[in-house]
């Protein structure tokens, strides 16, 4: 055997040595390597998760983002959205359709470009201070493509990116310009009105909770006879009511504070009795003030209407509605003046012929089977109609009802129609408002004229054209002296420019000289001023007194037809006095209020009168009887019944012609008014619903970044791209 080398043993054994330590690193690398293997088809399963859900969330997202999409362009208000300069970034669909536009000719254009140029400026001054403070509410005028002006309300807010920074702003707008266009014509006829108002010639006296007297005005000296000076040194009241008793319930009535009117007789300083009617207001310094009006001619115009067939007549023919009588074969018996003159034709015009003499087949057919089920079963109904003239076409809520005879058999279907062809085309409010500025001026049932301060002729009224045996056109800018003998012209002349000075009208009585006869006239002269406070004409409303003491006319049907009409009409309808007392009532009006006739006839009407509108209806009740033309002919108050409950109704109100007493319809409209405000409320859900979505909208983002994370996570680039 060959001998072995020390030095060659020891690195023989060094070499196994590291062989071994290699083997237990190479088997430590096998168990690393199968642990790293089975970690990673953990992550790979978790991967597997995670892209699913990734792609779940994508689906989910889209779907949002195609929900609020439908939203944001079906949403009946406009949206926009501006970027950091003022420049569109979005608008939805009633956006364009607001204004005419398409979207690719809106997009990246400046705000102001869509403005009109004055408020351009205004822009460029607000939305700085918008997006310093976040929100803004504001109003301009926009042009639309055809080159109109659009007032738009704005709502706005700021969005901003997750840094606080700004990103976008977020505005709701609306159109309101034919709102801004009704406003200011309801205002300037409201204007028009209050300088008339404030003219009105009636008795005034301020006094203490004692009953000291420390103001009266011209027309309560000029009524009673004592001087200003005498009321306030004097007992006058001991002179107006010598009686101690019947002053002490004067007395009462005044330091009671009741609202309302009260009648009382009172002793002048002429040596005369006559007749006043009084309310008192409260005053916030403890102070009340007295409004008083002589009703002495009044109450004995009422006394003699009252033993006169003529209340029953008047009632009908002096209805706001139109009335008329068919027999079961459509064939009209009667019908009133309202109705007639809706087709151009007097009453008599109508007698004998049928509903197929006046309307098409269509209408007349429906008329006739209403009235042939009013025959069979006896039971009022109510329902719209069309009444189809030439040039228009009207709208009535009609209502029949039965006149029965001694059997109960129905014999005359009578039918009480309302007009409602203003509501109809949504434009009650202005056209009333046009309808009393209009009545104000031409019939009034008074000669009304306007001239300038130097006597020169604004306009007439056809009754003041009429008694001037002529038509209005006739007068327009001629001076005073074309019209009257050089004498009579130079004191008019006097009284307008005395007018003219003077803050409170002026009465005159006296015989007046016209083509047409000598007449008694009470004119009253007032200045008419714009709104600001320019005298832009002497106002002259001349009443023929003569006339009031004329007989009326004869009657053309018995009382007792005309008390059937009356309880007949379908209509809740009052006749009331000058003094508030109701004088007659239908069975309609007992169900409205709930009430009795007992506990309704001999009232006072202003017991049940909500307290809001009681105000209103006391000072439209005396302006009907002192110049009926400034009163309202219709208007909305509140009622309340028997239960305590407050109806909305729409009052009708006209005068039986030839008296002070009114004739009043009244229409309940509560559940429309609920109705409205329910639409209001869906509208306020609607604008909270949209600002829902602005905030999903960021929500969205958020998902967004999310996804991309994810992806980044699992080895892809991101899907979305998101503006900071």
């Amino acid at each position: 055997m060959k001998n072995v080398d020390k030095s060659e043993t020891t690195t023989l054994s060094q070499m196994a040595d590291e062989l071994i330590i290699a083997h237990k690193q190479i088997a430590f690398l096998n168990e690393e390597k199968e642990k790293l293997a089975a970690d990673l088809t953990l992550v790979n399963k978790e991967l597997t998760i995670k892209t699913t859900e990734h792609k779940q969330y994508e689906k989910a997202l889209l779907d949002s983002e195609e929900r609020y999409r439908l939203l944001f362009n079906q949403a009946p208000l406009g949206y926009q959205s501006l970027d950091i300069n003022g420049n569109f970034i979005d608008v939805n669909q009633h956006w364009l359709d607001t204004l005419g536009y398409y979207r690719e000719e809106v997009i990246g254009k400046w705000f102001g470009d869509f403005l009109s140029p004055v408020y351009q400026v205004g822009f460029r001054k607000r939305f700085p201070i918008f997006k310093a403070q976040g929100f803004i509410h504001s109003e301009f005028e926009m042009l639309h493509k055809k080159g109109n002006i659009l007032f738009i309300a704005f709502e706005g807010k700021i969005g901003y990116d997750s840094n606080g920074e700004f990103k976008q702003t977020h505005c709701i707008l609306q159109d309101i310009t034919e709102v801004k266009n009704a406003q200011e014509e309801i205002n300037r006829q409201k204007g028009l009105f209050q300088s008339v108002i404030d003219n009105l010639p009636i008795m005034i006296t301020y006094f203490d909770k004692n009953g000291k007297i420390l103001l009266t005005n011209n027309e309560l000296v000029k009524v009673l006879g004592w001087t200003h000076i005498e009321w306030e040194t004097e007992n006058i009241f001991a002179k107006c009511y010598p009686d101690p008793t019947y002053m002490k319930e004067v007395l009462d009535f005044m330091n009671s504070g009741e609202r309302g009117w009260k009648d009382s007789r009172a002793n002048t300083k002429y040596g005369t009795v006559i007749e006043t009617s009084w309310t008192n207001i409260k005053l916030s310094d403890g102070v009340s003030m007295g409004i008083g009006q002589d009703i002495t001619e009044r109450k004995m115009t009422d006394r003699k209407l009252r033993e006169s067939e003529l209340k029953y007549r008047s009632l009908v023919e002096s209805s706001s509605d139109a009335i008329f009588c068919v027999d079961e074969k459509g064939q009209y018996q009667f019908t009133n003046h309202l109705f007639a003159s809706t087709f151009g034709k007097t009453p008599d015009y109508f007698v004998g012929k049928t509903f197929w003499d006046v309307y098409d087949k269509e209408h007349a057919d429906m008329r006739f089977e209403a009235s042939k089920r009013l025959f069979q079963n006896g039971k009022s109904e109510s329902l719209e109609v069309e009444v189809p003239l030439p040039d228009k076409t009207l709208y009535f809520w009609a209502t029949t009802n039965p006149i029965k005879d001694e059997t109960g058999k129905v014999v005359l279907n009578l039918t009480h129609a309302v007009d409602i062809s203003e509501r109809k085309h949504s434009e009650l409010a202005l056209r009333e408002s046009e309808e009393r500025y209009r009545s104000l001026h031409e019939n009034a049932g008074l000669g009304i004229a306007y001239y300038r301060q130097d006597g020169t002729v604004i306009s007439y009224n056809r009754l003041a054209a009429s008694n001037m045996n002529g038509v209005p056109e006739d007068f327009n800018g001629k001076s005073i002296y074309d019209l009257f003998p050089k004498k009579d012209a130079e004191l008019y002349l006097a009284r307008i420019k005395k007018s003219a000075i003077s803050d409170k009208p002026i009465v005159y009585e006296d015989m007046v000289s016209l083509p047409i006869g000598n007449f008694h006239f009470m004119s009253t002269f007032s200045k008419i001023c714009n709104l600001d406070n320019n005298i832009i004409g002497i106002q002259i409303i001349s009443q023929n007194i003569t006339k009031l003491k004329e007989a009326e006319e004869s009657l053309k049907l018995s009382q007792s037809k005309y008390q059937v009409i009356f309880e007949s009409t379908g209509t809740a309808t009052l006749i009331v006095e000058a003094d508030h007392t109701i004088l007659l009532a239908n069975h309609e009006c007992f169900s409205l209020t709930g009430y009795s006739q007992e506990e309704l006839i001999g009232q006072k009407w202003t017991q049940y009168v909500e307290a809001g509108s009681l105000q209103e209806m006391v000072k439209n009740h005396d302006l009907r009887r002192k110049q009926p033309s400034l009163a309202p002919k219709k208007y909305e108050v509140k009622l309340v019944n028997k239960k305590g409950e407050t109806r909305f109704v729409i009052l009708d109100i006209g005068m039986v012609p030839g008296t002070v007493q009114s004739i009043v319809s009244i229409i309940d409209i509560t559940e429309r008014l609920m109705a409205e405000r329910a639409i209001k409320s869906k509208v306020e859900e609607l604008e909270r619903f949209n600002k829902l979505m602005l905030n999903r909208e960021m929500k969205m983002i958020e998902l967004k970044k999310e996804v991309n994370d994810l992806l980044i996570k699992a080895g892809e680039g991101e899907k979305y791209r998101i503006l900071e």
